[in-house]
């Protein structure tokens, strides 16, 4: 479905395999479709979009307490309230992601702070030479690689582009093939 309007069949089972034959070793999905059961390295994010409102933040620490679920967190323009609430519920989740990152070094510098914490990144995350720059600051066992998948691919206007290599061949939705990616949506393959 792209803005409601259905172009090609439903290609769930094609971008798994995609990925898992790249060397994708788990997914994270942030919406609540698709079957966990018949995906053993597919996890579906455990918290509804309107659980992700501010009002709701805290709450989510209880739920990650109770359940000892990781979290999954966006933090977009946001950064100080985030990271004081997460100061103040740090001992209420084992671990969680600050999901397509896209702050400054100071921004990084406080998420790095929390131990049980990784900063993921994807192509939101590097459209600048100062998000490069920002990036380089993270330690690689901290850093955790997104598609945020079909968004935030990847443009050749990004100055990430120059350290992007993919060798799937794509196609426009509107041409769709099952053995091609959809041109302009990011998938999980194209992470390596």
């Amino acid at each position: 479905m792209y803005n409601g309007k259905q172009y090609h069949v439903a290609d769930i089972a094609a971008v798994l395999s995609r990925a898992w034959s790249a060397g994708v070793d788990r997914i994270i999905k942030s919406d609540d479709s698709g079957d966990p059961e018949t995906h053993l390295r597919l996890f579906i994010h455990w918290l509804k979009r309107e659980l992700r409102k501010a009002k709701y933040f805290e709450k989510q620490f209880e739920l990650a307490y109770a359940t000892k679920l990781p979290m999954f967190l966006h933090m977009r323009a946001a950064a100080e309230d985030f990271s004081n609430i997460l100061e103040r519920n740090q001992h209420r989740f084992c671990f969680g992601v600050a999901h397509s990152f896209t702050g400054s070094a100071q921004d990084r510098d406080r998420l790095l702070s929390f131990s049980n914490l990784f900063i993921g990144l994807n192509g939101c995350s590097l459209k600048t030479a100062e998000n490069l720059d920002v990036v380089k600051g993270i330690p690689l066992e901290r850093l955790m690689i997104e598609t945020d998948s079909p968004y935030c691919e990847i443009k050749n206007t990004h100055a990430g582009i120059n350290f992007v290599k993919s060798s799937w061949p794509s196609k426009k939705k509107e041409k769709y093939d099952p053995e091609c990616i959809v041109k302009g949506r990011n998938e999980p393959c194209l992470v390596r």
